[in-house]
């Protein structure tokens, strides 16, 4: 052993390795008072980790994509194939929407090259962190939120939960998880490197969350 690693190894050992004891702080789920706390809740968790939330009423929801879209100045949108509000995205998008109907095979180097953004529609979320909830599969690929540098993520007020524990006691997760359930509680960011933080490094750079209101 070299000179050298005895002497680091000597200056750690001499380092008192017991922590500063910390008092116990009792984990308390959030319960909302009503259904506007729990919606005012989710949104401000949302905003304080650096996304973009707008609500509005469902007979608004394809205007308010337009508006987005031309904000952001996204020329190339991709969306899953189902859910409830497809007829609006598909409205918004016109042209420049692809949707994912294909073998990701076939979808991958559009996917990783030419995307903008890509549209999901949450299955759910939890107020208590603002997070998101997609429930993946062959007509919501996790592909779609993770990997084009701008998502944006529709979901319905009326799916918003209180916390976690609501969210495992639904008797869809009761009766059997998807492989991928994706929990989305900001856009992509990492303090890997000297602890300084930076978005976008594996995955989205920017998160649109669009709260539909009354359905």
């Amino acid at each position: 052993m070299s000179e050298a690693k005895n002497r680091i190894l000597a200056r750690l050992r001499q380092v008192n390795p017991s922590a500063p004891e910390r008092p116990e702080q009792p984990y308390a789920p959030y319960l909302g008072e009503d259904a506007p706390a729990r919606l005012a809740r989710f949104c401000s968790r949302l905003e304080a980790a650096h996304a973009e939330v707008v609500r509005c009423p469902q007979q608004s929801l394809a205007a308010q994509l337009q508006a987005m879209v031309k904000g952001a100045s996204l020329t190339r949108l991709l969306a899953g194939n189902d859910g409830p509000f497809s007829a609006a995205i598909s409205q918004a998008g016109g042209s420049r929407l692809s949707c994912f109907d294909k073998p990701m095979s076939e979808f991958k180097a559009v996917l990783f090259t030419d995307v903008d953004a890509g549209i999901s529609q949450a299955w759910g979320a939890i107020a208590d962190t603002g997070t998101l909830v997609l429930w993946t599969g062959p007509n919501e690929p996790r592909s779609l939120s993770l990997v084009p540098p701008v998502s944006i993520i529709i979901v319905a007020a009326s799916a918003i939960m209180d916390n976690f524990a609501q969210l495992l006691a639904k008797p869809q997760c009761r009766q059997g998880l998807p492989t991928n359930l994706l929990l989305v509680s900001g856009p992509s960011k990492t303090a890997d490197i000297q602890q300084t933080l930076a978005y976008g490094a594996h995955g989205p750079r920017q998160l649109y969350v669009v709260v539909v209101e009354d359905c």
